[in-house]
């Protein structure tokens, strides 16, 4: 699979912790709560790959901490998944 993305496409999609390329997992597709977005990273530029937004948390991301949009309830299975318990 060819990837045509610019050197600034990939560098946006880069996880801002492990430096996973946030575009290849469906699982990394997810928004949160603004708030909680905001005290975790402090800014609303960059990426969180799943794994080190749930380290960052201290625990597995939770169904009241999701922002509940197209993205996390349809795009998402892991996020889907969580909303629906």
């Amino acid at each position: 699979m060819s990837d045509n993305r610019t050197r600034a496409e990939k560098k946006h999609w880069r996880c801002l912790d492990c430096g996973k390329d946030c575009m290849t997992d469906d699982k990394d597709y997810y928004m949160i709560q603004n708030d909680l977005w905001m005290k975790l990273v402090g800014s609303h530029n960059g990426m969180l790959c799943m794994d080190c937004l749930e380290a960052r948390l201290g625990h597995k991301l939770r169904k009241e901490e999701i922002l509940p949009c197209p993205l996390t309830e349809w795009l998402n299975p892991y996020t889907a998944h969580i909303l629906k318990t």
